[in-house]
């Protein structure tokens, strides 16, 4: 973590590996930080996720986790270990969303027997590390939209069962209580992949670009279109 203005490094630290799975630990696109720097999460492409309290770390100068959710770590089945690859974290008020994506086999020569309990999923905890509501998207979610109310999600097919009726754009307002479900608003299905989302600051008008996928005999479904919802 560095000083915004003048570069200097306020703390640093490395998160161990899973053994006997990996022998390092990677983050890709998960680092979020709240507006008024106090909290960070980020998640580990084994499938980890975290909370550090920065504002706390600053003060003390001892870099610690605050809490740790195995949400999507590797377990074994039938020999071949699989793991549900983290990819991206969001901060939406007092919610923090953790978006599991597609499950590989850590072993190169064998692929995922079926898909990782908690692949392809969104799980969306408080500050205290408290379970709020979990998805089963059914789908690959790209990187998501959102603003201080919407949670815009781009879906393209599920690697492993290849899916392809979830192909589409799925709008959660986190401001609602209850479960996914209650929370789920909207929906809107494309024939091709859905792979980027944007909406608008006052959450009117949602942009949304579609691609054609090829499958392996041949056939193309959908073609590349941007939608606009309102």
């Amino acid at each position: 973590v560095l000083n915004g203005n003048t570069g200097e490094e306020h703390w640093t630290y490395q998160i161990p590996p899973v053994k006997p799975f990996f022998d390092y630990s990677a983050i890709w696109y998960s680092t979020q930080i709240t507006p008024d720097g106090g909290q960070i999460i980020t998640m580990t492409s084994d499938g980890r996720a975290f909370l550090f309290n920065n504002s706390r770390i600053i003060e003390t100068g001892m870099p610690e986790i605050a809490w740790q959710q195995n949400i999507s770590t590797p377990i074994v089945v039938s020999g071949v270990p699989i793991y549900g690859s983290a990819n991206y974290a969001y901060i939406v008020n007092d919610t923090l969303i953790f978006s599991v994506g597609s499950t590989f086999s850590k072993d190169k020569n064998k692929d995922a027997p079926f898909e990782h309990p908690s692949g392809n999923s969104l799980f969306a905890y408080d500050y205290e590390g408290n379970l709020l509501w979990k998805w089963r998207v059914d789908g690959y979610a790209g990187e998501c939209a959102r603003n201080n109310r919407y949670l815009v999600i781009p879906l393209a097919q599920n690697l492993v069962t290849e899916d392809r009726s979830v192909h589409g754009i799925y709008v959660f307002d986190a401001s609602k209580s209850g479960g996914a479900s209650s929370r789920l608003i909207q929906t809107y299905n494309t024939e091709g992949i859905t792979v980027s989302a944007d909406i608008s600051p006052d959450g009117r008008y949602i942009a949304a670009l579609e691609a054609p996928a090829r499958l392996e005999d041949g056939t193309v479904l959908g073609k590349y279109k941007v939608h606009i919802l309102t």
